[in-house]
């Protein structure tokens, strides 16, 4: 949801490459998170933590593309 956020942002700022990165980090998440839920119905069990680690890593990615667009637009 945030990447879609500072995608739209990056759209009305002008900075198509951004809005770009954020729209190919949203669909990565989404790839991931359906990836895991269709792992999950097929096992019976699977270890809470990959996908945490998974989700984690797509916030940050996230978050840190949100201040390299923040300090050019910055600067």
């Amino acid at each position: 949801m945030v990447a879609l956020l500072l995608a739209f942002a990056c759209l009305r700022g002008g900075f198509l490459i951004g809005a770009l990165a954020a729209a190919l980090i949203t669909v990565a998440a989404v790839v991931v998170l359906f990836g895991l839920r269709r792992r999950a119905a097929a096992r019976s069990r699977v270890s809470p933590w990959g996908a945490l680690t998974r989700v984690t890593v797509v916030i940050v990615a996230t978050a840190v593309l949100g201040v390299i667009l923040g300090a050019i637009v910055l600067f």
